[in-house]
């Protein structure tokens, strides 16, 4: 009997404490599941973060560079600059290396792409060979061990578009040894790099203007003892048929040359806003003589200008410089041979005009339009063209649209750009006419 309930209370015991444990079990099955639910929830997050950020993030997988460079090493390699230099195919081989896991949203936009599939076959696609010395960086700060890196480079979007770009990457935690992680930011700064340019530009030119206030100012007062000189001349050496043609031919050329530096203090002072009533055909002839030396012998400029051309109110400077600057684009959308169409007429407007951004109201203005048969634009260069910041030049080579708008739009006009792909472009301004 005694041994029977020593068994009786040995199985109480172990069935006592079974049952301990299966709650024990139930409640870290319970804690596992709360566990499993909080990480998913946190995956969750992490993707609405990931997909929905408004920069540029990469998730991408260097361990087959990690040990391309790890293999270089134990080859000898130690100055992975010189090395990656003379070899540039090495470089096209770590690009296409490296894998792309996954992308956010804002790449796709940034890009330019479709879908995660066009820039998941590698980012051999957005980044050009010319551009491949930034790539060099990053394989140096792998060769170095670094798991950060920053810098500011170029790439380009699945149309071959360049795009200034901010890059910074970082290896996630325990990847370190393989590079199997490596979680990208990029920040597109295209138009801070363009800001940064024109800011440039604008104090280059500031320093421009002073300069060329001083040298107008003197030579001025240069070409005014000249042209005193030559009518002393002319009187002392009265009947004397050919040689007063000759000093009237260099009176003329003095006269020329002090128009031209009145040009330049005009430019000197151009943050002065000064309208004045004007014809715009003799703003058209001064500027086409006193620029003639611009436009290549290969270009042909014909001039339709209207007789009676009514007057408008418009600060001459400011004139010549728009028709100048149009001048030049055209010249520089004209590969060969070429023609530019200066036009000028008296229009009256009975309906409204509207197309796309372009609205005209009824009334009597001045037509003036220059027309080029050059290179044109495609639809989306001229959706741009107006844009503060957009140039398809190299910086410092005319005004840009933006300004010929902000100049046209402050004399209360309205301009129009018309342009198609390999058939030319025309702007057309319309300014309030001035009746006299």
């Amino acid at each position: 009997m005694k041994d029977e309930q020593k068994i009786k209370g040995h199985l109480l015991k172990e069935l006592k404490e079974l049952r301990r444990q299966i709650s024990l079990l139930k409640e870290s099955e319970a804690k596992l599941k709360r566990v499993q639910e909080t990480l998913r929830q946190s995956e969750d997050r992490y993707r609405s973060l990931f997909d929905n950020s408004p920069i540029s993030l990469w998730e991408e997988d260097w361990s087959d560079v990690k040990a391309f460079i790890d293999c270089l090493k134990d080859a000898g390699v130690r100055d992975f600059r010189t090395y990656f230099n003379k070899h540039p195919e090495d470089v096209v081989n770590c690009v296409r290396m490296v894998k792309v896991i996954d992308i956010n949203n804002a790449t796709l936009v940034l890009y330019k792409a479709r879908n995660k599939k066009e820039l998941q076959e590698g980012i051999g696609r957005v980044i050009p060979e010319e551009t491949h010395e930034a790539f060099i960086e990053e394989l140096i700060c792998i060769a170095e061990g670094e798991i950060i890196f920053k810098s500011e480079q170029i790439d380009q979007t699945l149309k071959g578009e360049k795009i200034d770009i901010m890059l910074r990457w970082s290896v996630s935690p325990g990847c370190e040894e393989t590079y199997s992680r490596v979680l990208l930011s990029i920040v597109d700064i295209t138009e801070f790099k363009q800001a940064q340019m024109v800011l440039l530009e604008a104090s280059r030119l500031e320093v421009t203007e002073t300069l060329a206030g001083g040298i107008a100012h003197d030579f001025n007062n240069l070409m005014t003892e000249v042209l005193g000189c030559v009518e002393l001349l002319k009187l002392d050496l009265a009947g004397q048929t050919e040689i007063i043609s000759t000093l009237n031919d260099i009176y003329e050329s003095a006269q020329q040359a002090g128009r031209l530096t009145q040009q330049l203090l005009s430019f000197s002072r151009s943050n002065k806003y000064q309208p004045k009533l004007l014809n715009l055909n003799g703003i058209i002839r001064e500027t086409l003589i006193l620029h003639k030396r611009f436009f290549p012998s290969r270009i042909q400029i014909r001039s339709n200008l209207e007789s009676k051309l009514k007057s408008v109110m418009f600060d001459p400077m400011q004139m010549s410089q728009v028709v100048i600057n149009l001048c030049i684009n055209a010249v520089e959308s004209i590969e060969k041979q070429g023609l530019i169409i200066i036009t000028t007429q008296n229009l009256y407007i009975n309906n409204r005009i509207e197309k796309n951004n372009f609205n005209l109201a009824p009334g009597r203005y001045i037509y003036f339009s220059i027309e080029d048969n050059g290179c044109g634009m495609n639809a989306e260069t001229l959706s741009k063209a107006f844009e503060p910041f957009f140039t398809t030049k190299f910086q410092g080579r005319g005004l840009g649209l933006s300004a010929v708008y902000g100049i046209v739009k402050s004399h209360h006009g309205h301009i129009l750009i018309e342009s198609e792909e390999n058939k030319g472009t025309k702007a057309s301004i319309y300014l309030p006419a001035i009746q006299s």
